[in-house]
């Protein structure tokens, strides 16, 4: 259905929203809290999308989860996408806030390497707040794509499960993928540039 009210909506644990149409929460922030999902098909939102333990998952081949508001991060949140050649872009600004969030990302986004037909997820919008990031990578089909010229002023760790090491974390194309804080870059997770150069001066 499309719906036009405009007072927000709010998923709360155990929530799962299934393939939403994009006017189906009207033009109200959405709200993902911990425990709760969604779990669509190609759509895009405008809303502005407030992050708090959520989890944005993507179903198909070649389709696209598209997040273009303003968005707001509590904790973490976690993504993946079902099929070779899914992907997930919050491509509106990504406002941290003052303490520490992860980003978890499960995979099956495609090969390794596979740049050109996929970036993984991808973080576009610039990413802002005092607070710093820890990426969780996990497998060999994981890879989130930092593409912002980001402001946040907290480090950045990019991890892996030791279990299912591999992720990616990449940067190419971004100006200040880690803005200016430190990067602690743990065993089993990869930095990666590819398919070109990045100049990187945080501390390592």
């Amino acid at each position: 259905p499309s719906n036009s009210y405009t007072g927000g909506s709010i998923f709360n644990n155990g929530a799962l929203l299934s393939f939403p149409s994009s006017a189906a929460l009207g033009t109200g922030p959405i709200t993902f809290n911990t425990g709760s999902s969604i779990y669509s098909g190609a759509v895009a939102f405008t809303n502005a999308l407030n992050l708090n333990g959520g989890y944005l998952h993507l179903g198909g081949n070649l389709d696209n989860q598209t997040w273009s508001g303003p968005i707001s991060v509590q904790n973490g949140f976690s993504m993946s996408g079902d099929n070779a050649g899914c992907q997930i872009v919050l491509s509106g600004p990504i406002d941290i806030g003052t303490s520490g969030i992860s980003v978890t990302n499960f995979g099956n986004e495609g090969p390794q390497g596979g740049y050109q037909v996929n970036q993984g997820d991808i973080l576009s919008g610039i990413i802002s707040g005092s607070g710093g990031i820890t990426y969780y990578c996990n497998g060999t089909n994981s890879r989130v794509t930092v593409t912002g010229a980001n402001t946040y002023s907290g480090g950045t760790i990019v991890d892996s499960d030791p279990a299912n090491p591999g992720g990616k974390l990449n940067v190419f194309g971004s100006a200040n993928p880690f803005s200016t804080g430190s990067v602690t870059l743990n065993a089993g997770a990869i930095i990666e540039t590819y398919p070109g150069n990045v100049r990187i001066t945080n501390a390592l």
